[in-house]
């Protein structure tokens, strides 16, 4: 069986810088490839010499260039070159990543985090090779890469040898994410002035700052996602998503309580239930509770909480409650325990049965 990958791949300009080491002329199109057909592929860019231990016969690349015109040139130029040895390759320029400053550390590096994050998601067997390109760029590209758990490669310069930043085994702590949630898809809804986001924050978030950036557009002043933040974010929503729920069992009670509710608020319990899946959500945000042997799951501002407990990988949500309401409350009085529970039902039955009745 074939192990086709696709290869994202950050173009810097060493190609253009390469050439005119060597030849006064401002180069076109035809004579940058030409010299890139009688160049060692060590020799002649960064992408070639990393792509050259990197590609596999039926790879397909992606070259994620720069709007500058250097950055665009030598993309196409490196299309022209694989397409003909064979490759399926593709071109996608990077929104407002340039050399201005301002538009390149705020808008460029975002569009670029949300590129790779795109393709990952969108792609099976994806790499990174991060060799060319602004560093920030590598950086960034690294960051997505360990977030989104795919490999990053990029060519030690001192001895020109592949390197590998392999996926990352541990699980991050997304719990941060989960406290401020409102506040990230608020933020992602429009532009907010500072103003707007004094005044929602209202007391200082020191913490926050790591995952914003003040923008100044005609005088007025706007804060964004920074490329970090919004990378977080994105890898913390896909988390959750990806959570399908195989080793949820409801008892009998909670299952007919689920069956209850509105539909808005089964959107909720679905939504809590894949926070609970996600294992460093459910250890930050669990808690054992008087008379209960069981676990009590979310606290903070989501509505509804899981009574629960975990035996051999599996999760045994015992009660679900609205802790707005009495139900809640009464729970807590009496307390929840394992031992009077007994019938429980697989979550994909239960939705199964669910989309029948519908």
């Amino acid at each position: 069986m074939r192990n086709e990958k696709t290869i994202l791949v950050t173009v810097g300009t060493s190609l253009f810088s390469n050439y005119k080491r060597m030849h006064i002329n401002e180069p076109c199109q035809e004579e940058l490839l030409r010299f890139l057909k009688s160049t060692a592929p060590e020799s002649a860019s960064a992408e070639t010499n990393s792509l050259n231990k990197l590609l596999d016969e039926h790879d397909s690349i992606v070259f994620l260039h720069s709007q500058t015109e250097k950055g665009q040139l030598c993309a196409k130029v490196l299309k022209r070159y694989y397409e003909k040895k064979g490759y399926k390759v593709e071109l996608s320029e990077i929104q407002e990543l340039s050399y201005e400053e301002k538009r390149f550390k705020m808008r460029g590096l975002r569009a670029l985090v949300s590129i790779l994050i795109d393709y990952i998601l969108k792609r099976e067997n994806v790499v990174i090779n991060a060799t060319g390109g602004f560093k920030a760029e590598i950086a960034y590209a690294t960051l997505v890469g360990l977030l989104f758990k795919v490999p990053v490669y990029y060519i030690h310069e001192a001895f020109q040898e592949i390197i590998q930043m392999p996926p990352t085994p541990i699980h991050w702590d997304f719990s941060f994410m989960l406290d401020h949630e409102e506040f990230f898809q608020w933020l992602l809804e429009d532009l907010r002035t500072l103003h707007e986001v004094e005044n929602k924050l209202k007391t200082s978030q020191d913490v926050l700052r790591f995952f914003l950036e003040d923008e100044e557009e005609q005088g007025e002043i706007y804060v964004t996602l920074s490329p970090a933040g919004y990378a977080f974010y994105r890898a913390y929503k896909d988390e959750i998503e990806r959570a399908d729920l195989a080793n949820v069992y409801l008892s009998s009670k909670a299952a007919d309580y689920y069956r209850g509710l509105k539909e808005n608020q089964k959107k909720k319990v679905i939504s809590g239930l894949q926070k609970l899946y996600v294992p460093t959500i459910r250890k930050s945000k669990s808690r054992m509770v008087n008379n209960c042997d069981c676990f009590v799951f979310l606290r903070g501002a989501e509505e509804f909480r899981f009574f629960y407990y975990e035996t051999d990988g599996k999760l045994y949500i015992c009660e679900i409650a609205r802790h707005s309401d009495k139900t809640y409350d009464h729970l807590l009085d009496k307390g929840v325990y394992r031992e009077n529970y007994h019938e429980f039902e697989p979550w994909s039955r239960i939705e199964k049965k669910m989309n029948i009745q519908t």
